[in-house]
């Protein structure tokens, strides 16, 4: 179930094609990211029940799910043979997951946004993603709110000042990533069915292109910890990347690793009006952002 296909730029680094053929026996086309919403990213209207795939007729729309506002389904009883899936990401709409999800649907559709998430993740993790490109490797990435004030972004991470203390104070934020988490060992981290499906046709697509040595990956965003959307997506070659200080810190627990490329392409995104995507910090923004410093 494909509902969404990248159209990625080309660049010297990756197989990042400039446009989409479908026909697989074309010498133009190029399969680059198959993605596919597992749960909570709606696209402003959503036109397929989520359990059976089944289309409204006309202008009718299908009932979303009353609690996350998220899912949509043809009838109850399609929406109960959903729930045991759906329940394990299912939350309380708020500002915040708004503004994530709104702001996310906005850079997805943009061609520098993956091309500068593999850049990170070649910085992050450099040599190491040459080791096999036949085996499926996992990354997981969150989204946070960052402080952009300094001096709320310094009390946030300061283990001197208790995090009760500041749960009451108003903070201005704006749309970040962390570093991303292998999640590729598969007895640590079991892979969900239609992750593992979603990742092999894009694997069989990579190698009827004669494209055995591309790595696929898979690429799980999340938000407070929790899984809204996953990807699939294609390395072709990987530069040798010497591992720096920044790396070293952050793989020792001191500091957040803040995937530079990433962050200063979410910092200059604007939105419909063209003003700075902006919003004020929840509670649990707060306490994320002081876990992920380890602080």
């Amino acid at each position: 179930m494909d509902h969404l296909i990248g159209d990625i730029p080309s660049d010297r680094c990756f197989y990042l094609p400039k446009d989409i053929d479908h026909d697989p026996n074309s010498p133009t086309f190029q399969f680059e990211a198959v993605c596919w919403g597992l749960g909570n990213l709606p696209p402003s209207k959503l036109f397929f029940c989520f359990t059976c795939d089944k289309t409204p007729e006309g202008d009718k729309e299908y009932q979303r799910c009353a609690k996350c506002k998220s899912i949509t389904y043809c009838s109850r009883e399609c929406q109960k043979r959903d729930w045991p899936r759906h329940k394990r990401g299912c939350f309380a709409v708020s500002a915040q997951r708004n503004f994530v999800f709104k702001c996310f649907q906005r850079i997805n559709v943009d061609e520098n946004f993956i091309a500068s998430l593999k850049l990170d993740l070649i910085d992050q993790f450099g040599d190491s993603l040459t080791q096999n490109s036949r085996a499926m490797r996992v990354f997981s990435v969150n989204f946070f709110i960052l402080p952009t004030n300094s001096e709320d972004l310094n009390a946030l991470i300061s283990p001197d000042i208790p995090i009760s203390a500041l749960l009451d104070k108003p903070m201005v934020g704006e749309l970040a990533v962390s570093g991303f988490r292998d999640i590729s060992d598969h007895y640590k981290f079991p892979v969900e069915d239609g992750v593992r499906q979603m990742w092999q046709i894009f694997r069989n697509n990579l190698d009827r292109l004669k494209l055995q040595d591309t790595l696929a990956i898979a690429i799980e965003f999340k938000y407070l910890g929790s899984r809204f959307y996953v990807a699939t997506s294609g390395l072709r070659s990987v530069p040798r990347v010497e591992t720096n200080k920044r790396r070293a810190r952050a793989k020792k627990g001191r500091h957040i690793y803040l995937p530079r490329r990433t962050n200063r392409l979410l910092h200059e995104f604007k939105d419909s009006k063209g003003g700075a995507m902006r919003c004020l910090l929840g509670d649990e923004d707060k306490k994320f952002s002081r876990s992920e410093w380890n602080v």
